[in-house]
């Protein structure tokens, strides 16, 4: 148990908190602490309040924060998220390029079974896109920054029709929101910047596409499998025509740390430039069904020396002004996502959550992007303190393990000192 919130994590909630109820602020930020903080394996309500000793609380009083009506966790996020970007909207120059990863979780695993409305995936039938489940997902974004600061977007719900139902919301898909979440990050960095949004296959749609078009967004994603070009008056599968393309591809040569077009949005745990990423790559301007005049690249990745067939990709692209090159540089950023998914899971315990109420689910999501909002400052702030090259070098790439370790090691010297300052007294 540590006596106090970091002095720290008070910075962040002086300069990023200001204007929510000081209740929810010293709360938030007690909370955020005992995230990180936490010594036990899992993060759980009981370990949330008892991590720090100004907010010892049992386990019912925490459940009933997060269950709480007036705790409106994801206004509280989006307006910490959309001060820091402000932010650091003023140091880059008004066309600076943001990178908006896409992806959902959704709740099939076995104890997510139990949170209310939610059902574990059932078998679709044969050739039919999406998945056949009524459970609800958590779209989430990640906003990758000039500087290398990964900012996590607002969260999107996805909701079950019943769920809907039952409490009077407005059914949406997931591809309806997504536009939306797109909108929404145009908003927060300007119409100036430039934006480029990448998703997986699940998001293949013309709805994306025109979401993006709307906000003069560039976007990446690899193309469904029932996908189609039209050529004369036949229509054919795009993915069957690129597999007959390899021998008139080309070779890529891409090293890990040393990439030309996404160098500043990589953050690589092993030293720059140790490893080389190999693809077979052709770039067409195809006329796709629904999208028309669109850029396609049937891509290759070699793996163990090899170009295995699960290897294989066609990535759409709204953009023609990117070459080749750029696009296999750029959806390699789309594994950011995926490492994102990991850490909150694994590091911040978002996939720890016991107990049924969905609305207190989501607002324990809330609060573990706050963590890890927080810790991409923490890192920020650091790196400008840092005094030498080797200092900031090492801590440049660190992820979220690495500043959880941080910040703890800040906890323990505010716990000694203030012990022996107890004990001279």
């Amino acid at each position: 148990m540590y006596i106090d919130t970091p002095q720290s994590v008070k910075n962040f909630a002086e300069k990023y908190m200001e204007g929510l109820p000081k209740s929810k602020i010293e709360l938030l930020t007690g909370y955020v602490s005992a995230v990180i903080l936490g010594q036990e394996k899992k993060v759980t309500l009981t370990g949330l309040g008892k991590t720090l000793f100004n907010i010892d609380k049992h386990k019912t009083t925490v459940s009933r924060f997060f269950r709480g009506k007036r705790y409106f966790s994801r206004d509280y996020y989006r307006t910490i998220a959309l001060k820091i970007l402000l932010e650091a909207c003023i140091h880059f120059p008004p066309k600076a390029r943001y990178i908006l990863l896409l992806d959902g979780s959704c709740l099939k695993r076995g104890a997510d079974a139990e949170i209310e409305n939610c059902i574990k995936y059932r078998k679709k039938a044969h050739n039919v896109k999406g998945r056949s489940t009524k459970a609800h997902t958590f779209l989430l974004g990640l906003i990758l920054m000039p500087n290398g600061v990964r900012i996590p977007a607002p969260r999107y719900t996805f909701y079950t029709k019943t769920y809907c139902k039952k409490y009077g919301k407005t059914h949406k898909t997931q591809h309806e929101l997504a536009a939306e979440m797109i909108k929404e990050v145009r908003g927060m960095i300007g119409h100036d910047a430039e934006l480029i949004v990448l998703a997986d296959a699940f998001f293949d749609s013309k709805k994306l596409f025109d979401a993006c078009a709307n906000e003069n967004a560039s976007f990446l994603v690899p193309a469904d499998k029932a996908r189609v070009y039209i050529k004369g008056s036949q229509k054919r599968k795009l993915h069957k025509f690129g597999r007959s393309k390899f021998e008139e591809s080309k070779t890529y040569r891409i090293k890990k740390g040393d990439e030309t077009f996404t160098r500043e949005y990589c953050r690589y745990s092993s030293p720059r430039g140790k490893k080389v990423d190999e693809y077979q790559a052709k770039s067409e301007r195809m006329n796709v069904s629904k999208l028309g005049d669109t850029q396609v690249v049937f891509s290759w990745k070699k793996n163990n020396k090899v170009y295995r067939k699960n290897s294989f990709k066609t990535i759409l692209c709204n953009n023609p002004a990117f070459s080749t090159r750029e696009i296999l540089e750029l959806y390699a950023l789309r594994w950011q996502i995926e490492i994102f998914f990991r850490e909150l899971k694994s590091d911040l315990g978002f996939a720890d959550f016991s107990g049924r109420n969905f609305k207190a689910l989501e607002r324990y999501l809330d609060l573990i992007l706050m963590s890890y909002v927080f810790l991409e400052w923490y890192r920020h702030r650091k790196l400008i303190q840092a005094k030498n090259s080797i200092k900031r070098a090492s801590i440049d790439k660190l992820r979220t393990r690495g500043l959880k370790r941080l910040l703890k090691e800040e906890a323990d010297r505010a716990m000694r000192d203030y012990l022996l300052k107890k004990a001279a007294a």
